[in-house]
Parts: C-alpha cells; sequence; structure tokens
C-alpha cells in the first residue's frame, strides 16, 4: 500500500510539472494515455533492491471537466516474484488554474490487510489540490489527510492516522539519468507527518513520523525518480526510479 500510495504521489506532481512545461491537457500525459506502461524500482539506502511495481493505465473516461483513470499496479519483491495485482483508481479534476486528485480510493486499499480485515476505512482530505503553474521557487500548499479506522460492527472509531505534508517546494532544476534514460527535471521537495492516535482510549501512540520526499519529474515522461530522505532532509534512506515506459 506504501509503495502504491507513493507511485501515485509521484505521478501526481509529474502531471503536474508535465502540464505546466507543455501546456498539455489531462489527456495527454501517460497517466491517462490507455495502454500505457510504466516500471519502477525500489532501492534501500545500500543500493539494494526491494521491489519493483509494474503499472498499467487499464481504463480513461473523460468529460467535459475531468479526465478519470484506473491504474493496476502488480508489485514484485527483491527476488521478483510476483505479488497479488492491486487494482488502484484514481480521480483526477482538472479546474480553472488548479488540478484536483482524489486519493480515497487507494487510500482505502489497506483495508483489504488482514490487519484491518474488521474495520471500515473512512478517509478526510484525500483530495490534493496542486496549481498548474510551477517554477523554480514556487512554493506549494500544504495538505492535511484524515483516515479513520472504524468497527464495522459498532461503527466505533477506534484508530485515526493525520497525516499533513508540508513545506512543500520546487528547489531546482536538475539532469536525472536512469535505467530508461537521461532526463531534464524539476526537484520538489516536500516533508509528510504522519501522527496516529488510538481514539478509544483518547491517547496519542508513542511515535509520530516525520518523512522528507524528493521527486525528480520531466516534461518527457513525468516521473523519473524518488527520494525517502532522513528526519534533515540531508541522506538518502531509500529511493524508486522508473527503469522502462511505454505510451
Amino acid at each position: 500500500m506504501k509503495s502504491t500510495i507513493q507511485f501515485l504521489t509521484s505521478l501526481i506532481i509529474s502531471f503536474l510539472i508535465n502540464n505546466s512545461l507543455n501546456a498539455q491537457t489531462c489527456e495527454t500525459f501517460i497517466l491517462f494515455s490507455k495502454g500505457a506502461t510504466y516500471e519502477m524500482e525500489t532501492y534501500n539506502e545500500k543500493g539494494k533492491k526491494e521491489t519493483r511495481m509494474a503499472c498499467i493505465v487499464k481504463e480513461v473516461n473523460s468529460a467535459a471537466d475531468k479526465v478519470e483513470s484506473v491504474i493496476q499496479s502488480t508489485t514484485y519483491n527483491e527476488k521478483d516474484k510476483n505479488s497479488t495485482p492491486q487494482t488502484v483508481n484514481l480521480k483526477t479534476i482538472c479546474q480553472g488554474d488548479k488540478l484536483f486528485f482524489d486519493l480515497t480510493e487507494s487510500l482505502k486499499s489497506m483495508q483489504h490487510s488482514d490487519a484491518t480485515k474488521d474495520m471500515e476505512i473512512v478517509i478526510e482530505g484525500a483530495m490534493i489540490e496542486i496549481p498548474k503553474q510551477m517554477v523554480v521557487g514556487k512554493t506549494l500548499p500544504d495538505m492535511a489527510t484524515k483516515v479513520k479506522m472504524m468497527d464495522k460492527k459498532s461503527a466505533t472509531e477506534m484508530m485515526a492516522i493525520d497525516i499533513t505534508t508540508t513545506n512543500r517546494k520546487v528547489v531546482s532544476a536538475e539532469q536525472v539519468t536512469t535505467p530508461a534514460g537521461t532526463f531534464d527535471c524539476l526537484k520538489i521537495y516536500q516533508e509528510q507527518i504522519i501522527a496516529p492516535k488510538m481514539v478509544m482510549m483518547n491517547m496519542a501512540l508513542p511515535k509520530t513520523t516525520i518523512i522528507s520526499y524528493v521527486y525528480f519529474s520531466s516534461k518527457a515522461i513525468g516521473m523519473v525518480k524518488t527520494e525517502v530522505m532522513d528526519k534533515k532532509g540531508i541522506e538518502v534512506k531509500s529511493y524508486t526510479m522508473v527503469t522502462k515506459y511505454s505510451k
């Protein structure tokens, strides 16, 4: 689930940059190109491969004010063995000078895990809003999302997770090389604060996680590379990069 959300977030930022640099419509980006394929590999801080994710755009529906796509992603482990395919629904709206991305369905994918099978997942604030125009130095608005876990039988809220995305900024223009090629990219930095809470006990859990991300995105293909940084935003703890793609 974590890798899927990271993948979607990366593609969203990629679409924003791609749309800004090329003045393209939603339908022309790889995320909304039916039949397009996209593969990424994730490595740990020592450079050891941990997962490979193969994605295909299965369905695209267009309307006057929005485009919706269905992306099917299949995750493989470090030995490149298949795991259960997961279909992720990403709803997208282009309106005025902003883009809106609804991650409700993808966040709810955690409901299918053994740990949450008796829970109903309720999402608040899963709509990501991003301005269309992107330039180096631009600051992006903060985002706040709450994930509630409700007991299915009693409808009682058992646990809540507050996710705050902050300090979002386009920091530079850089060239990045991956197995898929060399690309001119924009570099975007952001921090994510994850704070879980046991609601029934009115008790915050002891560990609040702060994750720093760096995204590199190209006008040619979109997301090229994602880096997960340490708390100080200096050392790379893991990274994901595109290895092949086909529109």
